[in-house]
């Protein structure tokens, strides 16, 4: 079963998902650093209007984002669906704030201010930590949820106070 299976590695059981987790992490970050393509998602993302008078097809590139996220979203909802063998509507609901968190953390570590993959990396790390610690210190999910909502706030604010600078 490949959802809740693993491999064992140097003696640690390496749940599949987590290698999967690994391996689109790798591909992601290959195309947005290195290549054209993602050089131009980095260039709509900073200015549309100056990517397009450069001769970046905007909407056409904003259309394939979306549809890769879209196929990404989708496959991530069958993966966690098959994980806990039952699939629900809104069973991924409360992760969005996590996901919203994490790369606004990774964008106030980065020198640039911009959202990369690797700082992302760091802040969904973060975000995992402190929500393993409050669940095993038996924190309510109410207030587990406030305390995302600060960091976001703190990491913004951080975030353009350093840039004012």
């Amino acid at each position: 079963d490949f959802a809740r299976g693993g491999v064992q590695l140097a003696g640690v059981k390496l749940p599949y998902l987590s290698l999967l987790a690994v391996v689109v992490l790798v591909l992601v970050w290959a195309v947005l650093e290195h290549t054209a393509y993602g050089r131009r998602l980095y260039a709509i993302g900073g200015n549309a209007e100056a990517a397009r008078l450069a001769g970046i097809r905007v909407a056409r590139l904003r259309m394939s984002a979306l549809a890769i996220t879209g196929f990404g979203a989708a496959g991530a909802g069958l993966l966690c669906a098959a994980r806990v063998a039952s699939a629900n509507p809104t069973q991924g609901a409360g992760l969005m704030l996590d996901a919203i968190a994490a790369v606004f953390l990774g964008m106030t570590m980065g020198p640039e201010g911009e959202p990369r993959v690797l700082a992302t990396l760091v802040g969904v790390l973060i975000l995992g930590i402190l929500n393993n610690g409050l669940t095993q210190m038996q924190v309510d999910s109410y207030v587990r949820e406030m305390l995302v909502g600060s960091i976001v706030i703190a990491a913004v604010a951080i975030s353009s106070i350093g840039r004012r600078t």
